[in-house]
């Protein structure tokens, strides 16, 4: 259902009869696939024909779609891929001088929007014409040499394009990336005027360094990236300096430089179309950075904005974080730090979780310290001691990394309230040791908000202790 939910969001084609009317409807109402088939009651073979039949006239509306609600940047590519089809559809036919002003037109255009694969299959029809039709000295000279200029410009992009996937894999396999770095320097070299050249290459470096814990580096080389666009002499993507500040946000909320990071998620909020999912990221480090600087209002604020908008987008994994930072929420107002916002449960939540809970090394840790911390502070004690007395197993096998180091400190530190009887003064003895190794492990950086420390682990052991 969600591929015809993205069509849904994209096709001209909005009026439907009948079952297919029916099948339209529950994709709007965000039924999954089995719900919309139990509805219909009716035989799977006929739910197929009716899906395929929708899925079809959607496709058809997608091709003759003008995309008046997208960016202006897209909307320019998109007019520029469309003439360079048209071009290339006169030169084919009768009208091949019309094609060839045309697509000596949509060329230039092509090369100023850093669109090189279509400046250089125009450079080749162009070259062609006036070398071995027209036999046109100049101009021919001219469109072969812009035709190697694009070549070049695209085995540039292929080159950096290449050398990001293999960092990436390499890092996700666990393998040594040393050897990459002669290749990346040599990339460093090359003067390139392409667009996703260069955006590439900032990001390859931006992956390098994040590989290295290089703070330092990684974020000159956001800076160097912002300043490199900003001389761009035609409208770029909001995405490329959205992509620079978004990365600097999870870097300056571990360094505790709160106002850097406010700067940071202003900016990010700017480009983003309400509820894509870029918009949505944006907002979840928003209430991340509420929660951080102990302004939990700005969190409500945040979920009441994103609660608005929830109808026209969906992911299960976005919608679960949401649920967590509501959790966090319902601790604070528990600890009389906010106001009820509204009816909650703590066995509902736990429910309402199960594709985070699926994903262990670390990821579903905030659900484990929610549950606890719930507990702890409900007094419900013999539940807490049940809870705490099955960690070992779970650090043992998902925490062991380096990179869990703090998560796993602080889990320790909560086995310490039941080592300590649930009395302050002997849980303080008890966690001490765990407590000061805490303080001397610098936070995890990490832009995958399921990794981030919502509140920190510090901030969350003095709320244990307050509970006691």
């Amino acid at each position: 259902m969600e591929e015809l939910r993205e069509l849904m969001s994209v096709s001209s084609v909005s009026e439907f009869k009948g079952d297919i009317k029916t099948l339209a409807d529950l994709v709007n109402q965000n039924f999954s696939r089995e719900e919309a088939k139990r509805t219909f009651r009716k035989t799977d073979q006929h739910f197929n024909v009716v899906y395929k039949s929708l899925k079809d006239r959607l496709m058809k509306g997608v091709l003759v779609n003008d995309f008046k609600d997208a960016s202006k940047v897209r909307q320019r590519q998109f007019s520029i891929r469309r003439q360079y089809e048209e071009s290339i559809f006169l030169i084919q036919s009768e009208h091949k001088i019309a094609g060839i002003l045309s697509a000596r037109a949509c060329m230039h255009k092509a090369e100023k929007n850093g669109l090189f694969q279509i400046a250089l299959d125009l450079s080749r029809e162009l070259t062609r014409y006036y070398g071995t039709i027209v036999g046109h000295t100049k101009k021919y000279e001219y469109y072969a040499e812009k035709m190697e200029f694009y070549r070049e410009e695209l085995n540039n992009e292929l080159q950096v394009e290449r050398l990001y996937f293999e960092l990436g894999f390499n890092l996700k396999k666990g393998k040594n990336i040393n050897s990459l770095k002669v290749k990346i320097e040599e990339l460093g070299q090359i003067d390139s005027k392409s667009y996703r050249f260069n955006y590439m290459y900032f990001e390859l470096l931006t992956l390098w360094h994040w590989a290295h814990r290089n703070d330092e580096a990684f974020l000159k080389t956001c800076e160097d990236a912002l300043e490199h666009f900003s001389h761009y002499n035609f409208p770029l993507p909001y995405v490329t300096k959205w992509s620079w500040y978004f990365q600097q946000v999870p870097f300056y909320l571990a360094k505790r430089n709160y106002a850097k990071a406010e700067q940071c998620l202003a900016r990010c909020l700017e480009g983003p179309e309400k509820g894509s999912i870029n918009w949505y990221l944006s907002w979840q480090f928003r209430a991340i950075y509420g929660f951080h600087t102990d302004k939990p209002m700005m969190v409500v604020t945040a979920l009441k904005k994103v609660n608005s908008l929830r109808k026209k987008f969906r992911n299960d994994r976005m919608e679960e974080n949401w649920l967590v930072y509501r959790a966090y929420l319902e601790l604070l107002v528990k600890l009389d730090r906010i106001e009820a916002i509204g009816y909650w449960k703590l066995s509902r939540f736990l429910n309402s979780v199960s594709q985070s809970n699926l994903e262990k090394g670390g990821r579903n840790v905030s659900i484990i310290i929610i549950e606890l911390m719930h507990y702890l502070v409900d007094k419900k004690y013999e539940k807490f001691s049940l809870q705490s007395n099955r960690l070992n197993d779970y650090i043992k096998s998902h925490l062991s990394d380096k990179k869990h180091i703090r998560a796993k400190l602080f889990l320790r530190m909560l086995q310490a309230v039941v080592r300590g009887g649930f009395v302050k003064c002997e849980v303080m003895l008890k966690g001490n040791k765990y407590s000061k190794a805490l303080k001397n492990t610098g936070p995890m950086v990490s832009a995958d908000v399921r990794e981030v420390e919502i509140i920190p682990f510090e901030a969350l052991w003095e709320m244990a202790l307050g509970a006691l």
